[in-house]
């Protein structure tokens, strides 16, 4: 009986250590073969980092399940018959980057475990940007950097897989940076999400502001989409917040973009009937437009009256349209009247500039 078990276990044994052999011999091969793709067709750099790369994997130093999900992706490309500088060196340096911090091997472990178990989810053009992309938000923060301009978002973050397996970041009180050169759009506070495979930012929460001198701008963004593809965006359903100059709360439309002009961001109301104070004096009620530092008051339907007080005297100006700029306010084709007391006076059509400085109406 225990030598009939012996032999039982002998056998096992013998064939768990000849498994192992002919897996190791296997990777061996697989090791060579990727050797052979690198000759005459790699960067002195690229060898390197891909002789680090096996030294890595060889060693004691990572689990089991990581080493075997490597080797599953590995099969992979080579099934595919992918080439050394499209996948594997960019995949090599995801691996060794993300040896680095231990946030980073969680990332990279997670998309381990998904390759492994989804082998057909990405097309080989989809690879050959997906590590790349990873890797290059983990180290440098950046989301899309294109020709003339880059995406970047700076904050906590977590890493996770949509429905359809693209792979995204998760975006909690961080930074959102659209710039270039010449010019940079801010947004801040973002709580969202990046698919990385889409290049489109999924965002619940957000806020912006523009400021100088003399007025201060709060916008504020729920539930919005943007295209990491462009150097533009708009934002609908926003809450715009304004002090000094101009007092007003409204909500419409944001629009940005990088530019040289400062006529951006752009604001545009959805209403017409909002209510602004204008130098802490003029009281107006129309829509509200921002183009930059300047305000537009119009209203499509009836002449807006701007109104202030001043000595017992209350002056009316109606118009179509005013505009804010410079710490002036003017109008065109501008009716007003006078009113105190003892009467009025109405004059039907002048040019209108009010010039807050000099507290002078022109």
């Amino acid at each position: 009986m225990s030598s009939s078990f012996g032999k039982i276990f002998f056998l096992c044994l013998v064939f768990l250590f000849s498994d192992s052999a002919i897996s190791q011999n296997n990777h061996k091969e697989f090791k060579s073969d990727i050797f052979s793709m690198m000759k005459g067709n790699s960067t002195f750099q690229s060898r390197q980092k891909t002789r680090k790369f096996f030294r890595i994997l060889n060693s004691n130093n990572l689990a089991p399940r990581t080493k075997s999900n490597i080797y599953i992706v590995l099969d992979e490309f080579d099934s595919r018959g992918l080439s050394f500088n499209n996948h594997y060196i960019k995949f090599f340096n995801l691996f060794l980057s993300c040896q680095e911090s231990e946030k980073r091997k969680i990332v990279f472990n997670k998309l381990l475990d998904f390759l492994s178990e989804n082998k057909s989810t990405y097309t080989n053009i989809q690879l050959k940007h997906l590590f790349t992309d990873i890797n290059q938000f983990l180290t440098l923060n950046i989301l899309n950097a294109e020709n003339n301009f880059t995406w970047k978002c700076v904050g906590d973050f977590d890493f996770s897989f949509e429905v359809n397996g693209n792979p995204y970041f998760k975006f909690i009180n961080s930074e959102l940076s659209l710039f270039n050169s010449t010019d940079t759009v801010n947004i801040f506070n973002v709580v969202g999400r990046y698919d990385i495979v889409e290049n489109i930012f999924y965002g619940e929460a957000g806020s912006s502001h523009f400021f100088n001198d003399d007025i201060f701008i709060d916008f504020q963004f729920n539930q919005f989409i943007l295209n990491l593809k462009q150097t533009f965006f708009d934002i609908e359903n926003v809450s715009m917040s304004s002090t000094g100059l101009v007092a007003s709360i409204s909500s419409g439309i944001y629009i940005n973009k990088l530019t040289s002009s400062d006529q951006y961001p752009v604001f545009i109301s959805y209403l017409d009937n909002i209510k602004s104070n204008i130098f802490n004096n003029f009281t107006i009620v129309s829509s509200v437009q921002t183009k930059g530092p300047n305000f537009f008051f119009n209203n499509s339907v009836n002449p807006i009256e701007l109104r202030f007080n001043d000595d017992k005297i209350e002056y009316v100006f109606y118009s179509n349209g005013f505009k804010l700029k410079d710490n002036q306010m003017i109008g065109s084709e501008v009716a007003f009247s006078f009113q105190n007391q003892l009467g009025s006076i109405y004059h039907p059509s002048v040019r209108f500039s009010y010039d807050d400085n000099e507290k002078k109406i022109f």
